[in-house]
């Protein structure tokens, strides 16, 4: 546990000496995105299909379990709507003499197989948390134990999957029907930058598997100008593309808050906890993302939590904010990486996910433990901790109280 926080604590060096000298972050660890890409460069599935048009993204989305979609007369023929994740997949523009493939100028989808939320009342669907909710560390915090309110957060919330999988999934990103995937493209259609990208994978254990992934975009918030705001894009730059896994492992902080919902599922819901010192959690960085996968069945008491929340699920509205631990004065006040809510999710008609090439290389990453859950006692302890006990230990008050 002594040498994780020895690592942990000196990520500051590893960042001087990861950072160019322009103090902007090194791109040699920025490695790109893998898998097939089609003659002009847009990734491709794991079919070799072209991705939905906006259009066919809407009618797979009214009609998930659709078997037979209308074609129209001489159209090229269509695999089963969202079979497997794919929705319904056909050749988008036409093949030039050359073999590239003209593509359509059709925006596609971001807001993922979640719906995003648009009116009072909407349900199975999310939309960003207010961030005023979630009381955080403040400046003098080591010394007050003062916590703050912040008005805006560092990563804007674009889009959330929640899908079912045969087997263990903790890189999403490279799937081409994934909103990163699409964000992505429609960046290059446009000819405009796409925004970094944090890409927070929960893995569910369930019968099927379910993914839960939640997609945030970095928000220009200008050129840092005071030496608190320095540090933090230091912390956060180095928390997307930095190489120390310990780091993210060890900082990523949960704040949960259930807005609605049985008082047995607030109490069990908890306070902030930093994810990597409880759950199993892997990590994937690519070209403009960053992928924290965390497996919440690696935890028994986890597992009870979720599997209170998904009997539940269709009278909660849930709130979820992130934020990077600060431990030190300098790496202080937090602020908040992202918040989302979900509204009356229904956890029983989920799409299905693609299906998975098996290759040695996914089993081997799939086994990777977090450093903070193997080393920290706490969390062994917690595995044998019944629910119904720590729904007693938590009181009024202790939401924010931990950490």
């Amino acid at each position: 546990m002594k040498q994780d926080d020895d690592e942990d604590e000196g990520w500051k060096q590893d960042a001087d000496e990861w950072m160019s000298p322009s103090g902007s972050p090194g791109s040699n660890f920025a490695t790109p995105v893998s898998g097939n890409r089609s003659a002009d460069g847009y990734p491709l599935s794991l079919t070799g299909a072209p991705p939905l048009t906006l259009d066919e993204a809407n009618t797979a989305r009214e009609n998930p379990l659709e078997k037979n979609s209308p074609q129209s007369p001489g159209s090229p023929a269509r695999e089963e709507p969202y079979q497997a994740g794919r929705a319904i997949r056909r050749g988008i523009g036409k093949q030039t003499a050359r073999g590239k493939v003209q593509r359509s100028s059709s925006v596609e989808n971001t807001d993922g197989t979640v719906s995003r939320g648009g009116r009072v009342g909407q349900t199975n669907c999310w939309t960003p948390a207010p961030t005023q909710l979630f009381p955080i560390r403040g400046k003098k915090y080591l010394s007050d134990g003062k916590k703050e309110k912040t008005e805006e957060s560092t990563f804007e919330l674009v889009g959330i999957d929640t899908i079912t999988v045969d087997r263990t999934w903790d890189h999403v990103a490279e799937w081409e029907d994934s909103v990163f995937q699409r964000h992505r493209r429609n960046c290059i259609r446009e000819g405009r930058r796409c925004p970094r990208f944090l890409i927070l994978n929960w893995l569910a254990p369930a019968n099927p598997l379910i993914n839960h992934v939640q997609y945030f975009v970095e928000r220009d918030l200008g050129v840092p100008s005071t030496p608190d705001e320095v540090m933090y894009k230091k912390m956060v730059d180095h928390f997307l593309e930095g190489p120390n896994d310990n780091f993210r492992k060890s900082r990523l902080k949960l704040i949960p808050n259930v807005v609605e919902g049985p008082w047995v599922v607030k109490q069990a819901a908890g306070s902030p906890a930093l994810i990597g010192k409880k759950l199993t959690t892997v990590c994937h960085r690519g070209e403009g993302y960053c992928e924290i996968s965390i497996d919440v069945g690696s935890s028994t008491i986890a597992a009870r939590v979720l599997d209170l929340c998904k009997g539940a699920c269709k009278s909660l509205v849930i709130d979820m904010a992130y934020c990077i631990e600060g431990k030190k004065e300098e790496e202080l006040p937090e602020r908040l990486l992202g918040a989302c809510r979900l509204h009356y999710i229904d956890m029983s008609n989920l799409p299905v996910g693609p299906e998975l090439p098996i290759n040695d290389e996914t089993a081997e990453v799939t086994k990777v433990p977090s450093e903070g859950t193997s080393a920290s006692p706490s969390a062994s302890e917690d595995v044998e901790e019944p629910v119904e006990k720590a729904v007693q230990e938590a009181g009024p008050g202790s939401r924010f109280d931990d950490v």
